[in-house]
């Protein structure tokens, strides 16, 4: 009778349970209905709402609801720009995400992660998270997800300067668009209207594209992305010089950012009617606009830190300061002017700033490849401690067999120990040229490896590859020319330059925004023996290496010239350069100059900050060693 009265109240108690879960699950699920309906008009309401749904869920232990209310929290801090709380709540994604291995979330979970570091600029992430999101759409055929996810992707390209691949991109979203009549077609209209609006030769294509746009945006009655769109038409006549076209559409955008109550697009559209007006020869209308904005620049209701609002700043006290020159009143253009050096050097001084903490950024990132490099080498030395007894036999029979030879060469000590340290001289250039190239690729190579992601339905990480091929070519050419000393065979001039140039192709393969022009004016065939040939192709792999690894250029050129008594060869290129009075990593500048006194030749260096770099060495064509 117990028993019985004991199995009755455990079935009441669990059907107490389960039927209270029941209730606060669907109490949570009416509080996110509400936060979905409120997000529209009140989004900081509904994101409480959320936070309270989400506390209860976690109360209860429902793993998939905390995910599904984790999800709309991301989207509305996203949309508030909080973006270290959307970090934040994404993190906590993914460790829910473990529990549940539920592919749509981690998905949405990528997916956030591209938004996030799209937002702050960090470009080849939101490239990487967004390409797992196309591709896992494009394969489950969830065609809006594709074209959503495609258009993040394609502008990641774009603002990362290759263009080409995100108009690809965004040509196959149109399509699927088109297809499903997605809601988006607009939006992928205007895009390839500012992909197409930065040439000239393309601004007509630019405009064509924007009243495609436009078509959608009146359509769908979309008034806040008419006025950007407006915005984009207004800027693109702007830098064809049709002002009187500019100043229409600007106006139209004005009207509908003046709607929607966007105080900072209307600051800014305030500042281009001005500039525009100025630009007509239209003083009093230029003055108005121009003044507006100042006004507000006054009022400091626009951020002072952000880089484009402190150009914008300074643009509009220059105008004003053109303006005021124009009507003769050298007084205020004399003020303008004034205010507007300042926030130049200022704004120069932030410049700086950043310069330093990325150089700190890069050698907190050399000090942790130094710890992965220390790890490993103690990893080895662990290992070979398991045969220490072996070592110690190898290094008795050396020294056993040194003793022998010793006393059977007593005789001709002279000779074989000058032979000795030729053989030692030789062996401590190859070992260094060994170190120097080869074992930097190599720890290149083996770093990307280690990273390299395998991902989902055998999808690899296409950029990580490309930096092994581009590595391991590196680490080859490197082994050749080793070969290349050690059999001592003679290379003429034409030769190298022909390596040099292939050599550089396939490295090039990686950076389609760099082009390399190699002018030879030399009239004869040098020959030089094995090792001036090493040592003047390593120089020149080193000035082409610096260039595209560290000068942000996007032409290098190579000049030889030769007259009777030298060799002349210029290496420069058209990017950041340098201070040499500050600069930290000196090792490769040491290289160049060590190989050059091997060659007897004089090496000199021009470079400067924003100004390029240049490289000029000068051979004694007489004291090669043929």
């Amino acid at each position: 009778m117990r028993f019985r009265t004991l199995i009755i109240l455990f079935v009441v108690f669990t059907t107490n349970v389960f039927a209270q879960q029941k209730l606060e699950e669907k109490e949570i699920s009416n509080l996110m209905e509400e936060a979905k309906v409120l997000k529209q008009s009140n989004i900081i309401k509904s994101d409480s709402l959320l936070n309270i749904a989400l506390i209860k869920a976690k109360g209860i232990k429902n793993n998939q609801l905390t995910a599904d209310i984790l999800i709309e929290r991301i989207l509305c801090q996203l949309n508030l720009e909080d973006l270290e709380k959307a970090k934040a709540l994404n993190h906590e994604l993914n460790t829910i995400n473990k529990l549940l291995k539920n592919k749509e979330t981690l998905i949405k979970e990528k997916y956030f992660n591209g938004l996030i570091a799209m937002k702050v600029n960090e470009l080849l992430i939101a490239i990487k998270n967004f390409s797992e999101v196309k591709n896992h759409h494009e394969t489950n055929k969830n065609w809006k997800e594709f074209v959503k996810s495609s258009n993040h992707l394609a502008w990641c390209y774009y603002l990362n300067q290759q263009e080409e691949i995100g108009k690809k991109v965004l040509a196959k979203a149109l399509e699927r668009a088109i297809e499903i009549q997605h809601e988006g077609i607009g939006d992928i209209y205007e895009r390839f209207g500012v992909m197409y609006a930065n040439k000239n030769s393309t601004m007509d294509s630019a405009l064509l594209y924007f009243k495609k746009a436009e078509t959608y945006f009146i359509n769908e009655k979309n008034f806040i992305k008419q006025a950007y769109l407006n915005n984009n038409i207004g800027a693109l006549f702007f830098y064809k010089n049709e002002y009187e076209k500019a100043i229409t559409y600007l106006n139209k955008a004005l009207e509908g950012f003046k709607e929607a109550g966007l105080d900072n697009e209307i600051y800014f559209i305030y500042s281009s009617l001005g500039v525009s007006h100025l630009n007509n020869k239209d003083l009093k209308n230029g003055e108005y606009y121009l003044l507006k904005a100042y006004d507000m620049v006054k009022k400091d209701s626009m951020p002072s830190t952000d880089e484009l609002l402190i150009k914008e700043d300074e643009d509009i006290y220059f105008n004003l300061a053109r303006l005021y020159e124009e009507k003769k009143d050298f007084r205020l253009a004399y003020q303008f002017l004034r205010i507007e050096r300042k926030i130049k050097n200022a704004k120069n001084r932030v410049d700086y700033q950043n310069e330093i903490m990325a150089i700190t950024k890069s050698n907190e990132m050399f000090k942790k490849e130094n710890e992965i490099t220390v790890l490993k080498v103690k990893q080895e030395q662990d290992k070979l401690k398991q045969f220490k007894w072996i070592f110690s036999l190898i290094l008795l029979v050396i020294i056993l067999a040194v003793v022998i030879i010793f006393i059977h060469t007593k005789q001709k000590r002279n000779q074989v120990q000058l032979a000795l340290n030729a053989k030692a001289e030789e062996r401590h250039r190859i070992s260094r040229d060994l170190h120097d190239n080869i074992g930097s690729y190599a720890a290149t190579i083996l770093n990307n490896v280690e990273n390299l992601n395998i991902e989902t339905k055998g999808q690899i990480n296409q950029q990580l590859l490309t930096e092994i091929n581009a590595n391991a070519t590196s680490m080859l050419s490197s082994i050749r020319d080793t070969l290349v000393v050690l059999n001592n065979k003679p290379i003429d001039f034409k030769a190298i330059l022909s390596q040099f140039d292939i050599y550089c192709k396939e490295i090039l393969q990686s950076y389609p925004n760099i082009d390399l022009k190699i002018d030879d004016k030399s009239q004869n065939n040098i020959i030089l023996d094995a090792v001036d040939g090493v040592n003047l192709q390593y120089i020149l792999k080193e000035f082409f290496n610096n260039s595209i690894k560290h000068s942000k250029a996007n032409h290098l050129n190579l000049l030889i010239q030769e007259n009777d008594a030298s060799l002349n060869i210029e290496f420069n290129d058209n990017g950041i350069g340098f201070d040499r009075e500050n600069i930290t990593a000196k090792n490769g500048l040491e290289n160049i100059h060590y190989r050059a006194e091997q060659l007897k030749a004089v090496v000199n260096l021009e470079a400067q900050v924003n100004k390029g770099t240049k490289w000029i060495i000068i051979f004694n064509k007489n004291k090669l060693k043929k």
